[in-house]
């Protein structure tokens, strides 16, 4: 028998670094940073490649809740922390409404810095922030595959002050 297999589609190295391997929050706590690598080992150049990240909502008391978190990244070129979307929703969205971004070469390496911060109420608990590539300024109907090249995942865990 002969078979063959759809050659996988090369994708950007996503990494994800936290103290410890996870971030761990305290309700209304300090804000604790991470860090997410990207790697161009593709064959292509990305003229516009952003980082998106998203998790699923809580669940509380029968349903959904906000984890009313705050994520921000560092601005190098202003030297501040910045407000960074942070997608909660049970669905793929973040391929679409991750926008902006900036050159990704091939063979280029970037280090993006952020931090989260848990509001003083909201739902406590494990869950993971899923950190995507995705490659933006495509046309709005392109297909969700042509904008996902790489992914990682970082646990996440909520405590009571």
């Amino acid at each position: 028998m002969i078979t063959s297999a759809r050659p996988v589609r090369p994708t950007v190295t996503v990494a994800v670094s936290a103290q410890g391997g996870a971030l761990r929050l305290v309700r209304g706590g300090a804000a604790v940073e991470f860090s997410v690598t990207l790697r161009n080992d593709t064959s292509r150049d990305f003229p516009r490649f952003a980082t998106g990240l998203a998790m699923e909502p809580y669940w509380v008391d029968g349903d959904f809740s906000d984890p009313r978190l705050t994520l921000q990244r560092w601005d190098p070129a202003s030297r501040t922390w910045r407000d960074h979307p942070l997608h909660v929703a049970t669905d793929a969205g973040v391929f679409y409404v991750t926008t902006g971004g900036t050159k990704l070469p091939r063979g280029a390496l970037r280090t993006e810095r952020y931090r989260l911060r848990a509001a003083p109420a909201g739902p406590v608990g494990a869950s993971g922030i899923g950190v995507y590539g995705v490659i933006t300024g495509l046309p709005q109907d392109a297909p969700m595959e042509s904008r996902h090249s790489g992914s990682a995942r970082l646990p996440l865990d909520i405590s009571r002050a």
